[in-house]
């Protein structure tokens, strides 16, 4: 998907989308306070997100900016890498992350039997 078409999607929704997209394009990361009262707010979770998306040049690499940067940082986390986790694919992932997972054989368990319905 490109740029502009996530700005079109935006647009549909909200016009405070957009803005917070067209900043994550930016190449300042603070452009944008992280760590402040309105932590989790779901526009700031956006903007974190997408400027990961956009600029990091690796799934790690934006894990730990995002990590780094404080704040809402699991919430931010989750959200920047699912994204980065599909722009740079499954096995970028270091290893020692997924690994060591909380009940990782349940998550196993679990995605095979969704695949096999699937």
């Amino acid at each position: 998907m490109s740029y502009n078409q996530i700005l079109q999607i935006a647009d549909i929704y909200d016009s405070r989308i957009r803005e917070y997209t067209e900043k994550a394009k930016e190449d300042d990361f603070a452009a944008v306070t992280i760590d402040n009262p309105s932590m989790g707010y779901t526009l700031t979770t956006l903007f974190v997100a997408l400027w990961t998306y956009f600029h990091a040049p690796s799934f790690e690499e934006g894990l730990l900016t995002v990590v780094n940067a404080g704040g809402d940082a699991d919430t931010n986390a989750a959200v920047a890498c699912s994204l980065l986790g599909a722009k740079f694919g499954f096995n970028t992932i270091p290893e020692y992350y997924w690994k060591n997972l909380y009940q990782l054989s349940t998550l196993i368990n679990t995605t095979q039997r969704l695949l096999s319905i699937i």
